[in-house]
């Protein structure tokens, strides 16, 4: 049988369109956003790495001309690196946004992460964003226990008002716990808790996501991450 469809761009521009319609959900990315912790805050800019390239946006001007009208740049060109803000492009139906921060990292305020990664663009991400994720120490900064109140921490997210999935990436979980020399990360996969302090995270997520007044309902993973296979070059 015949590997590829020689003939795809003969068929009507309707059906060509609705094919590249269907194909979009199938490109799902993570953008992991990483914070080393030698230098002061101030200083030091996120380093934001996509899981994959945008493949569909390079297949032809027709594919390129569809999906681009389905994805955004809210990010802060003087907040990020390497991109420049304009490259780095985020659709918030199908992409995750995924921050790993480095277990000394000095404390970071939740209004000051967004300012700096989406100076500008804040409520765009909080309108929008469908899928959060962060490590152990990422959660643990912005959803603290607040004087015995385990929902306190929760309300700084109310403002996020479509966001359904929370994804938690354990410490024992980040691959080589090396956010600069390990691999590309390709995605998530669902595993379960190792031990008694991580078996709380996802009751202490569930109950406090409900406390709040939000009416879009979120799931909440407990996952590891997946290095991405770099295929070899010479094969």
């Amino acid at each position: 049988m015949a590997q590829t469809f020689t003939i795809f761009s003969l068929l009507p521009t309707e059906l060509r369109l609705r094919i590249w319609h269907f194909a979009f959900d199938n490109f799902p990315r993570v953008i992991e956003f990483s914070k080393p912790s030698r230098k002061p805050d101030n200083i030091v800019r996120w380093k934001a790495l996509a899981s994959t390239t945008l493949t569909l946006l390079q297949v032809n001007r027709e594919a390129r001309y569809e999906f681009l009208l389905r994805y955004s740049s809210p990010f802060n060109p003087s907040g990020i690196k390497p991109y420049h803000a304009k490259s780095l492009l985020i659709n918030y139906q199908t992409d995750t946004i995924y921050f790993r921060v480095d277990v000394m990292s000095h404390v970071l305020a939740p209004k000051r992460l967004w300012r700096d990664v989406c100076d500008g663009a804040e409520e765009e991400m909080k309108n929008n964003l469908k899928s959060l994720a962060g490590n152990d120490r990422f959660w643990q900064i912005m959803m603290p226990f607040i004087s015995g109140d385990r929902h306190a921490g929760f309300r700084e997210f109310e403002d996020f008002k479509r966001l359904q999935a929370v994804v938690v990436v354990p410490f024992l979980e980040q691959r080589l716990d090396n956010m600069y020399g390990s691999p590309r990360l390709e995605g998530f996969e669902e595993c379960l808790p190792r031990g008694v302090y991580e078996a709380e995270f996802v009751p202490w997520f569930t109950v406090g996501f409900a406390n709040t007044s939000r009416s879009v309902p979120v799931t909440i993973k407990l996952c590891r991450e997946v290095e991405k296979v770099e295929q070899n070059a010479a094969l």
